[in-house]
């Protein structure tokens, strides 16, 4: 039987209550770092800026819009929304559910590029102007 005076051995160090003190200086150190270095959180590397961060598909619409009216975006971008009856409603409807279609109206939002895409590819293809 164990009488209360003895404690049983343990491989665990000593955990007396001034060891508890220094505890996280202890852990600090054993990582290999100080306490002051451990408490800033790490730098990371700037990302690329979105240019359409922020930016609602209303209100590039509008900017586009504005800026060169829908004649020139129907133009642009050969969908029926910007050619026949054209209003931001039903291009938002539209642009919310093509893919293909958003990813060209923001890609002219970001260039303020309105040339048709046969202009894009080359020489010898579409008319000459």
């Amino acid at each position: 039987m164990k009488t209360p005076t003895e404690t049983p051995p343990t491989d665990a160090p000593n955990t007396a209550p001034d060891a508890d003190a220094s505890a996280p200086e202890a852990k600090a150190t054993a990582a290999g770092t100080t306490p002051s270095e451990g408490s800033s959180p790490p730098t990371k590397k700037p990302a690329k800026k979105d240019p359409l961060h922020g930016v609602t598909l209303e209100a590039i619409l509008e900017s586009l819009v504005a800026r060169h009216g829908w004649e020139a975006m129907g133009r642009a971008v050969e969908i029926k929304c910007f050619l026949e009856d054209p209003s931001i409603k039903s291009s938002l409807t539209f642009l919310r559910r093509t893919l293909w279609a958003r990813e060209k109206v923001e890609h002219m939002y970001i260039t303020n590029d309105l040339r048709p895409a046969w202009r894009k590819r080359g020489k010898g293809r579409g008319p000459r102007s």
